[in-house]
């Protein structure tokens, strides 16, 4: 096959979207327990998740956001300024 010539598709547009993840793949990404997930979640935190159905989600890039606010160092005013921030984006979106 004649790789120079090869056209490169369009990204698929269903890809584009933030993917959802479980709490078990938020447990896995950020290495916290399920019950410290929730009780950052009551402290402000972390943002509640999605409600689908029976089912809970995160947007990933939530949990990007938090996982690089925590290797940044933020206190906790400053996450509860980023979680309020996310959670104000999913009502714009």
């Amino acid at each position: 096959m004649d790789h120079e010539h090869e056209s490169i598709s369009p990204p698929n547009p269903h890809f584009l979207i933030d993917p959802l993840v479980d709490l078990r793949e938020v447990v896995r990404g950020t290495g916290q327990c399920r019950t410290l997930i929730y009780r950052r979640i009551a402290q402000g935190t972390f943002p509640e998740a999605l409600k689908l159905g029976r089912s809970r989600r995160w947007p990933l890039s939530e949990v990007a956001a938090l996982n690089k606010a925590t290797i940044s160092g933020l206190g906790e005013a400053e996450v509860k300024a980023l979680v309020s921030k996310l959670l104000a984006r999913r009502k714009g979106a």
